[in-house]
């Protein structure tokens, strides 16, 4: 594999910026998972979402114990009516920067009707 040379990388910035908590939708593996792995290793502490509550423990108790952050693991089905106002409910006394998407699904309006409200209650998802 070809070595890419990248250039240096403020984690102490980035962590002022974004931090101090992360939310992750689609967390439990693959690339959320790597997302939670390099957010960790910043200081930045998480909310891991998915449907597996077994895997989002064992990544929360991983990370946590090699990197000394909180975590909390929030089962939910993205695609069901209602679960972004739950995820804003239940994160709501947590002072969040940054939201990561892998999934990609607007929280739980998929069936709405209305692009209009898909913008409007997107933008309660994305760090200005």
């Amino acid at each position: 594999m070809r070595k890419i040379d990248l250039p240096d990388f403020d984690r102490a910035a980035f962590s002022r910026k974004y931090g101090p908590w992360a939310v992750i939708a689609g967390a439990s593996d693959g690339t959320g998972a790597c997302y939670a792995r390099q957010l960790a290793a910043m200081g930045i502490n998480l909310v891991l979402i998915s449907r597996r509550q077994e895997a989002l423990d064992a990544l929360g108790k991983q990370l946590a114990s090699e990197y000394g952050i909180e975590f909390r693991a929030l089962v939910a089905d993205l695609t069901e009516q209602g679960a972004g106002g739950r995820i804003v409910e239940e994160t709501a006394d947590l002072d969040v920067g940054l939201y990561i998407d892998i999934l990609e699904i607007p929280l739980g309006i998929l069936g709405s009707k209305s692009s209009r409200e898909h913008k409007r209650r997107r933008k309660y998802f994305h760090h200005p």
